[in-house]
């Protein structure tokens, strides 16, 4: 009879044990799910702010290729003003004081 009721405590405080690392594995799922929907949250901001950068590199890259054909087309003009000026050196040229 008394081995029953050693046996018998024995289960009662593993049982309670059992349910303490019960609570205790429950407690670090919480804490292991949050880390997780933080990070998956940070994640989710870095993808954002990538795809920002991105646009932003994009639109830089059109506003240098843009930029490149102006200052192309402007040297053009200049060469072709500088070419009308030398044709106009020459027809005034003619006309000495």
């Amino acid at each position: 009879m008394l081995n029953t009721r050693l046996t018998t405590r024995q289960g009662v405080v593993d049982a309670e044990s059992a349910q303490s690392s019960i609570k205790n594995i429950q407690s670090s799922f919480a804490e292991v799910s949050s880390v997780i929907d933080d990070i998956a949250s940070a994640l989710l901001e870095q993808n954002a702010a990538a795809t920002e950068l991105a646009n932003s590199t994009e639109r830089v890259s059109q506003m240098s290729e843009e930029d490149s054909g102006a200052a192309k087309n402007l040297l053009g003009l200049a060469n072709e003003l500088e070419g009308k000026a030398g044709e106009m050196r020459q027809a005034v040229g003619v006309f000495k004081v």
